[in-house]
């Protein structure tokens, strides 16, 4: 059966989210990396203080204040630094995610014109504003770096209260850094999904006069959220009124992320041909040659990964998953689907991902 314009539409974005997967991997890289840096930095000062080589306890308690000074001003200088380098990666993600989702509009419904695409401002605008569970990325990273000093405040108060010597003092950090690792990684995944979902949104806005309504997708398998599952397929027109019939019955709540390391994305609902005007069997006949089913209708199937995975070409697969994955994958091993769309050892850069999805000049622009 042939699929309709929404089911191809919402193939397409799955393939986006799979890149953008790779893309928020060299982020997160970059990030860790910094902290693992300020790691360094604070172990050697640690060293260069040597409390525990202190005779007197004022000699002690001088040395532990000039640490913690020393230590507050590199984390505050690293957090900055990092919450930088994310923001420009937030903006690059909601340009790459306006060109693909316009592109997918444009093949998807065999445009001769340019769909509408979001202006250097309005992208500015989303990767300033993202926001996760109500705060935005600022606070929260800001949380993160004040977490962080405060515990390094305690556990080097700890240490020198315990008469600890300087080697026993360091492996007090390192806990320290593996919490701000796992931390800032959920943070790039949430907020990333915060801009992705945001730009399609304002996009979509763009282009209501083909666009009528979007529908959240989660991705359904052992670790989506009772909220996004609840969700799952619910509806809204553009304009926020929810369609009862997809079981929504309350106004559109925003974008996802709903929760950290939300994985429910939006996708488009196009209008019908009646709903477009288009009315004569002629005109859809010849429409038809060129586009799927246009019914306006919310896309029924499951659209989990596997699912997705299963429906596309073998080389599309084994770009999503990399020649590793895709031979286990092919072979049935017992890897479950987030193991296979891990896409940390494949980060992919923001020049490919614009190449990838540079779109055609169509006629009439």
């Amino acid at each position: 059966m042939p699929r309709s314009v929404n089911e191809i539409l919402a193939d397409d974005i799955v393939s986006h989210d799979v890149d953008l997967m790779r893309l928020t991997a060299k982020s997160r890289r970059t990030l860790v990396r910094s902290l693992n840096a300020l790691q360094a930095d604070l172990i050697e000062e640690v060293r260069r203080m040597d409390m525990a080589g202190a005779a007197r306890a004022s000699t002690r308690h001088a040395r532990l204040l000039k640490l913690i000074e020393s230590a507050d001003n590199m984390v505050i200088s690293t957090y900055k630094d990092m919450r930088g380098t994310l923001k420009s990666d937030l903006r690059d993600i909601a340009e790459i995610t306006s060109e693909a989702a316009a592109g997918a509009l444009e093949d998807g419904l065999a445009l001769t014109t340019q769909a509408v695409s979001l202006t250097p401002v309005q992208l500015t605008s989303i990767a300033g504003a993202a926001v996760v569970e109500g705060a935005p990325m600022k606070e929260w990273m800001g949380r993160q770096s004040a977490r962080f000093r405060n515990g390094f405040k305690d556990q080097m108060r700890m240490g020198l209260l315990a008469g600890e010597s300087v080697p026993r003092m360091v492996r007090r950090i390192r806990p320290l850094t593996t919490a701000a690792k796992h931390e800032v990684t959920a943070l790039v995944r949430t907020s990333a999904l915060s801009v992705q979902n945001e730009a399609r949104v304002t996009m979509y806005g763009e282009n209501d006069d083909l666009i009528k309504a979007v529908q959240a997708s989660a991705t359904l398998d052992t670790k989506t959220s009772q909220l996004c599952r609840g969700r799952d397929k619910m509806s809204w027109t553009m304009e926020g009124v929810p369609i009862k019939r997809s079981g929504a019955n309350f106004p559109f709540p925003g974008p996802p992320p709903w929760h950290f390391n939300c994985r429910t994305t939006l996708l488009p609902i196009t209008k019908s041909f009646e709903e477009l005007g288009i009315k004569t069997k002629r005109k859809v006949k010849e429409i038809d040659e060129k586009r799927a089913a246009m019914d306006g209708e919310i896309v029924s199937a499951k659209m989990n990964y596997e699912a997705w995975l299963r429906r596309q070409p073998a080389a599309r697969a084994r770009e999503a998953l990399g020649n590793t994955r895709y031979k286990l994958w092919k072979r049935g091993k017992g890897l479950t689907m987030q193991q296979m769309l891990d896409q940390d050892g494949r980060p992919l850069s923001v020049e490919k991902l614009r190449a990838k999805y540079k779109r055609k000049v169509r006629k009439g622009t």
